[in-house]
C-alpha cells in the first residue's frame, strides 16, 4: 500500500504440495538475479535442521563453525537490524512446540523483536499457520496458500525441465497419466 516491503509473509499449504520446492526455487532465482533484487541478501533457514534449532541468538543462526568468514557477515546482519535481508524460515510446522512459543528466537524474529528491518518469509503447513495468524496477526502482512500443480502446469514443467531429454520427458508423462 505505501510502497514499502512487507515485513512478514506466510506461505502455507498441505503436506507435499510444494512449499519446500517453492523455497528452493525462490533462492535459485534470487541467486541468478531474476527476482527480488531489492534484497541484498537472502538466507533460507531450514527449521528442521538441528543446528538451526539449537541457535540461542541471531548470531548463532548465521554462523557456521567451519566457515570463519561468516562471523563478520553475521555481525553485519545484526548491526543493520536485518535491513536488506529476506529471511526465509522454511518449515515452521516442523519446529517443536517450545520453539514456536511466544519468546522463542523464531517468534522474536517473526514479530520483529529481532532483525526488525528484515522481511521474513515463513513456510508452514496449515496446522501451524493458525498459530502464526493468531499470535502474529500484526506482523504477517501477506498470507499465501500454495495449492499445487494443475495438470497443465505438470505438462509445462515436464516439457521445460526435460527439454534436452525427450525420451525421459515422454516416459515421465506416460508414468503420470
Amino acid at each position: 500500500e505505501d510502497g514499502s516491503e512487507p515485513k512478514g509473509i506466510l506461505i502455507d499449504g498441505a503436506p507435499g504440495i510444494g512449499k519446500s520446492t517453492f523455497s528452493w526455487k525462490l533462492c535459485r532465482k534470487w541467486g541468478k538475479g531474476k527476482i527480488l533484487q531489492q534484497y541484498q541478501l537472502l538466507v533460507m533457514l531450514r527449521l528442521r535442521d538441528n543446528r538451526v534449532r539449537r541457535a540461542t541468538d541471531v548470531l548463532h543462526l548465521f554462523r557456521h563453525p567451519d566457515m570463519g568468514t561468516q562471523e563478520a557477515a553475521a555481525k553485519e546482519i545484526v548491526r543493520r537490524r536485518g535491513k536488506g535481508l529476506l529471511l526465509l524460515l522454511e518449515g515452521f510446522d516442523e519446529l517443536p512446540a517450545d520453539l514456536r512459543s511466544e519468546h522463542s528466537l523464531f517468534m522474536r524474529i517473526i514479530t520483529g523483536v529481532e532483525l526488525p528491518e528484515a522481511t521474513v518469509m515463513i513456510t508452514s503447513r496449515p496446522s501451524a499457520s493458525g498459530l502464526l495468524l493468531a499470535t502474529c496477526r500484526d506482523d504477517i502482512s501477506q498470507h499465501i496458500e500454495i495449492i499445487g500443480f494443475t495438470p497443465e502446469d505438470v505438462q509445462c514443467y515436464i516439457t521445460t525441465a526435460f527439454e534436452d531429454n525427450p525420451s525421459l520427458q515422454s516416459g515421465l508423462q506416460e508414468y503420470l497419466s
